[in-house]
């Protein structure tokens, strides 16, 4: 075993073969220090924040699927009592941690509220599975990293170049 260093960071163990000299496999070599999220991973952070959204959209298709697919534009809205019973417990409890108001719900005294978060512990495993599009994802998240760092330069250039002193930034 070895370690993989680049710029003088340790990025990860590696395995040498042969008594030869080990190799950084993949990545870029840069290392999150394991206390960046309390000494959670990124990915780990990112699972979280997916779980939640995946908590609100099962809420939301459940909502939907009680009203009727579609009649958002309609005026006539056929309201229910577990929809009623969703929008009043997040109005009340808004969701911020997906696990958390689902567990709520099932501690609930309202019937529809209990059966509801059964149906979202499904739900939300079926729409990460099989309608969560994770390559849209993966892209999305590029474009708005690439579109924020190209903002944020120009930003700084600008303001670099009209400062008096350049020398402040």
């Amino acid at each position: 075993m070895g370690v993989c260093v680049r710029r003088g960071i340790v990025a990860r163990v590696v395995v040498r073969r042969g008594g030869g000299r080990g190799v950084c496999r993949s990545g870029s070599g840069q290392h999150l220090p394991t206390d960046a999220f309390g000494g959670r991973s990124a990915e780990e952070v990112a699972a979280n924040v997916l779980s939640n959204i995946s908590t609100a959209a099962a809420l939301r298709i459940i909502i939907a699927q009680e009203e009727g697919f579609g009649n958002e534009c309609s005026e006539d809205i056929n309201t229910t009592l577990t929809s009623n019973a969703i929008r009043s417990f997040l109005n009340e409890h808004p969701l911020r941690d997906g696990d958390e108001t689902l567990g709520l719900m099932l501690k609930s005294d309202s019937q529809e509220l209990r059966l509801a978060a059964v149906r979202a512990i499904e739900v939300r495993r079926t729409y990460m599975d099989e309608d969560f599009n994770w390559h849209k994802l993966r892209g999305a998240v590029g474009r708005r990293i690439d579109e924020g760092g190209s903002k944020l330069k120009a930003d700084y250039l600008q303001r670099s170049m009209d400062s008096p002193d350049s020398s402040t930034y």
